[in-house]
């Protein structure tokens, strides 16, 4: 019986050989089709016409949209995870799955203009619920930090502002961002409330604060700060896309054909909203984020460049500064690509002059003191190596410049952004990202 069962689930290899095959010409003559001029030029006109739907429809709101055309390297990769896939087996699976992404397009809600009503564009009333909230969290903003900047809060009042600010920042978070902070708010909450109580009990309440408790306030209402509009912008996301895609210059004149995919919160802070577009050219994959999930992406706790098959190898372009170095090249290197360029303390940040720049050291909170530390051992492991002049392939030597302009336009994508031309009109300009932008953002 058992192994009649593994035999009903075996594959014929020669048959997926063939599909496999016959899948790859197919994703080859599409990604031809999508590399060409029309395709491009199709592509600037759709994100213009959701950028002036939306200005049409949603005067209050300012979007832009970034939108690519993925690179040959990424493209492959992905054909070549997609084909090795067991539980695609026909050559139209296979074809589908590889080229589902190969155009996308984020809509990004940048920011709402806070003097115009809500009342008149959108019919939920969850999103006037958080217009309101919005306003209730930016006057408590505005009130605490007049206090802070007195100078004169005592520590009973800290431990009040801190567990009114936490409280806010749980509610202005959705639950199921678990990952994005070390410590949960919650956690951090249910830690105050212990030590507060404690104090409480015996009454030892300091007449003021340590510099670093005020630091640690000015953190978490910038924290509230960045999330004034973070869930409000979601859920107006979520009301206004079916209209905007609904309309008849997409619909009728772009022959553009929307349809909800999925709605999407991950435990490491990214969130999005998934469309798929059927168009002349093929399907086009569309997200949309609200800023700061946009930023929280790219640069913040869901930045995903670290995953496997994400980074870019470039290992091969250092050697040791010096050859009789006592520790290997793999030493610095695995321990360069392991340190974390968010806690690293640029030179750029410190005065110039030697005693302004011991005075600013000294000054620096106990986590900036840290990360200043920690940087100054990064660059003495990175001064033990440097980049070769010159690199060897198949018998011939490449300047290194050269080489490094090659490894730019292979695994850089096409990169456009749809935005406001900046004139008084609902104006839409596309922009063609450089490539020193198209590199970094790999």
């Amino acid at each position: 019986m058992e192994n009649e069962f593994k035999d009903s689930i075996k594959i014929n290899m020669d048959e997926y050989k063939t599909a496999v095959k016959n899948a790859l010409i197919k994703s080859n003559d599409r990604y031809i089709d999508l590399e060409s001029q029309e395709a491009k030029e199709y592509m600037c006109y759709l994100m213009g016409a959701i950028y002036f739907e939306y200005q049409r429809l949603y005067p209050d709101l300012s979007i832009y949209i970034p939108f690519r055309f993925k690179s040959m390297e990424s493209y492959m990769k992905n054909f070549n995870k997609e084909a090795a896939n067991p539980s695609l087996h026909t050559e139209d699976e296979i074809f589908e799955k590889t080229t589902a992404d190969t155009i996308g397009a984020t809509i990004v809600l940048d920011h709402i203009n806070s003097s115009r009503k809500p009342n008149n564009h959108y019919s939920s009333d969850k999103i006037q619920e958080l217009f309101d909230i919005k306003d209730e969290n930016k006057k408590i903003i505005n009130e605490i930090q007049k206090e802070l900047d007195t100078d004169l809060i005592d520590e009973k009042t800290y431990y009040k502002y801190e567990k009114r600010i936490l409280g806010r920042l749980i509610d202005a978070t959705y639950p199921e961002f678990t990952s994005e902070r070390p410590i949960p708010y919650q956690t951090e909450l249910e830690n105050i409330n212990k030590i507060y109580s404690d104090k409480l009990k015996s009454g030892n309440f300091a007449l003021s604060i340590e510099p670093e408790e005020k630091v640690n306030l000015e953190k978490l209402l910038n924290d509230l700060r960045s999330r004034l509009s973070d869930k409000l912008e979601y859920e107006i996301l979520l009301e206004t896309l079916p209209k905007v895609f609904d309309s008849l210059l997409i619909k009728n004149a772009l022959k553009a054909d929307a349809k909800f995919e999925k709605d999407v919160k991950k435990n490491n802070g990214f969130a999005a909203i998934y469309y798929t577009i059927e168009t002349p050219f093929g399907k086009i994959e569309i997200q949309a984020q609200p800023k700061k999930r946009y930023y929280e992406a790219k640069k913040g706790s869901a930045f995903h460049s670290g995953i496997k098959g994400k980074e870019v190898d470039i290992d091969y372009f250092f050697e040791l500064v010096d050859k009789n170095d006592a520790k290997p090249l793999e030493f610095y290197l695995d321990k360069l690509n392991a340190s974390s360029v968010d806690k690293l303390v640029s030179d750029v940040e410190l005065p110039n002059k030697e005693e302004e720049r011991k005075q600013c050291i000294e000054n620096m909170d106990t986590i900036t003191k840290r990360n200043y530390r920690y940087t100054q051992i990064i660059e003495e492991l990175a001064s033990h190596i440097k980049l070769k002049d010159t690199l060897e392939f198949d018998g011939k030597i490449y300047p290194v410049d050269t080489h490094l302009l090659s490894l730019a336009e292979c695994v850089s994508p096409d990169m456009y952004v749809c935005s406001s031309g900046h004139t008084s009109f609902s104006t839409a300009s596309i922009s063609h990202k450089n490539l020193v932008n198209e590199f970094s953002e790999v």
